[in-house]
């Protein structure tokens, strides 16, 4: 019986830049993942929309399927599918029972293959600032289940934590959480002084990663103190010292700020990523939705014009994005566009055209509407000019309003329409609680529209209830007049009209 092949992937500790390139491609090419709950669901995006997704995840007295259930699934998927891709945190052969999952399908027949992730014991040390060996210190590292229950007899128990607190420099312990009393008595019963250093690492890797540290005497108490709950890794040894020296991950200007934001990360992942560069946890809250107007007749006649036309005017990347998906659809390129001049709002739209490797003829200083008409009508634009204006349906009428009384000719071409979002009233319900209970640190705004749409999804009761607890961040003085508009005083407003410019307000560069 032909069978498909499962590819056991390593997910990695969290942050799904982590993920190997091996399973990324493995991801993108699966009929089916079944995935952890240690996996980053974020991963997912690599999936092609047809690819099946069975979630199995199991936390401490919450398992969604048995494993001996999971071993079958793995089983039957690759008795309907090609490609089953079973995607496991961190390494699935480092407490990921992977090795058991092979061992079944290898009695089943079933070709496997394993894609070594990067497992969270080395990688949350390290985001941590705490490297597991280092010279001089610690030149023997051993990785430890703290799963096990203290309740079993010595001849019964698998850990023999006086051999490892004899025999290791530094101890790196999976899954040890709620047994860290048990774990830290074991220790020191095994001969390890009060003062060893100890650091209990939780959601490692994530903006949310938070570092305890301290000693053996003191470290379970404080873990208590500071409620502690999984997913936490526990690293035990001198190295725990060099915390303090080389931390980063938790020292970036954003780290530890929940940011919000307005735009669709489906569409447009810049802002979000230039955030999360900067250690900031972010939320997403989708206030617009791009529909592209396809089939578009006018379009289809302007592109069989482009010859008749001086100048391309682009106000947004999702406007030049959905132009030239159309322009190649229709089996031209760019060579089409030979003669035009083309115009960009501003330096991300200017950046979108070099993805089609055209560089803008004009992006005036500043990113707004009336310098770019101003700064074109400087040029000598005016009569007999003719201009193409690939837009929203929402785009700012006055650009085309003063084109025309300088005597040019321009035919707005709305491409795509930007129309209200429609999350769930769950979400809507989850940001409202944390904006009344002061969580959020920022609440992003790149557009009129986001304003606009973001007041009618949290409605005007609420707005003026709590309009003080809304830490508006504006990309510019547009969109800042029209958080005014509803009573929301911005507390930065970028002086560069740019996802950067913005970002760099919230840091305090500006």
């Amino acid at each position: 019986m032909q069978t498909g092949t499962v590819y056991l992937v390593g997910a990695g500790p969290g942050d799904p830049g982590l993920l190997t390139l091996k399973g990324k491609a493995c991801l993108e090419k699966a009929d089916i993942v079944i995935y952890d709950a240690l996996a980053n669901e974020s991963l997912l995006n690599y999936l092609q929309p047809q690819a099946k997704r069975v979630y199995v995840g199991k936390k401490a007295g919450q398992h969604t399927m048995k494993q001996d259930d999971i071993n079958a699934l793995l089983v039957e998927s690759a008795r309907q599918y090609a490609h089953v891709v079973r995607l496991k945190g961190g390494d699935p052969f480092v407490f990921g029972r992977g090795g058991e999952e092979a061992l079944v399908l290898a009695e089943n027949q079933i070709p496997f293959e394993i894609v070594p992730g990067v497992t969270a014991g080395i990688a949350v040390p390290a985001y941590s600032g705490i490297p597991v060996t280092h010279r001089d210190t610690a030149t023997s590292v051993a990785f430890v289940t703290g799963h096990e229950s203290p309740d079993k007899t010595e001849e019964d128990a698998q850990v023999d934590w006086q051999r490892m607190a004899r025999s290791c420099d530094t101890l790196v312990i999976y899954m040890g959480v709620k047994n860290l009393p048990y774990i830290v008595q074991e220790l020191k019963t095994a001969g390890l002084p009060d003062d060893t250093p100890v650091a209990v690492i939780c959601d490692g890797t994530y903006p949310a990663q938070r570092t305890l540290t301290g000693t053996l005497q003191t470290i379970a108490s404080q873990a208590q103190e500071q409620n502690v709950k999984p997913p936490a890794m526990i690293v035990v040894g001198s190295v725990v010292k060099l915390h303090d020296s080389l931390s980063w991950f938790e020292q970036r200007p954003l780290f530890g700020q929940t940011i919000v934001v307005t735009r669709n990360a489906d569409a447009d992942a810049r802002l979000t990523n230039l955030l999360e560069d900067q250690g900031a946890q972010v939320l997403h809250f989708p206030t617009i939705e791009i529909v592209e107007g396809i089939p578009n007749p006018d379009m289809e006649q302007a592109m069989q014009q482009l010859a008749s036309y001086d100048w391309l005017i682009f106000t947004s990347g999702n406007a030049v994005r959905i132009f030239f998906q159309q322009l190649l659809t229709d089996n031209r390129d760019i060579r089409a566009l030979h003669d035009l001049k083309i115009a960009a709002i501003g330096k991300p739209t200017a950046e979108q055209l070099q993805t089609y490797h055209l560089h803008a003829d004009f992006v005036p200083d500043q990113f707004t509407s009336e310098q770019l008409v101003a700064g074109m009508l400087a040029q000598r634009i005016g009569t007999n000019t003719r201009i193409l204006f690939p837009c929203s349906n929402l785009s700012n009428p006055h650009i085309a309003e003063q084109f025309r009384q300088a005597g040019a000719t321009i035919d707005v071409l709305p491409v795509y329409e930007t129309r209200l979002s429609t999350p769930e009233a769950k979400k809507v319900d989850e940001l409202k609680s944390l904006i009344q209970h002061g969580q959020v640190s920022w609440i992003t705004f790149t557009s009129s529209s986001t304003v606009h749409n973001f007041v009618q999804l949290v409605g005007q009761e609420f707005l003026a209830e709590y309009h003080e607890r809304i830490p508006a961040a504006s990309i510019g003085p547009v969109t800042t007049a029209t958080l005014e508009e509803y009573g929301l005083r911005p507390r930065v407003t970028a002086s560069k009209h740019t996802y950067q410019g913005l970002v760099n307000a919230m840091r305090g560069d500006e």
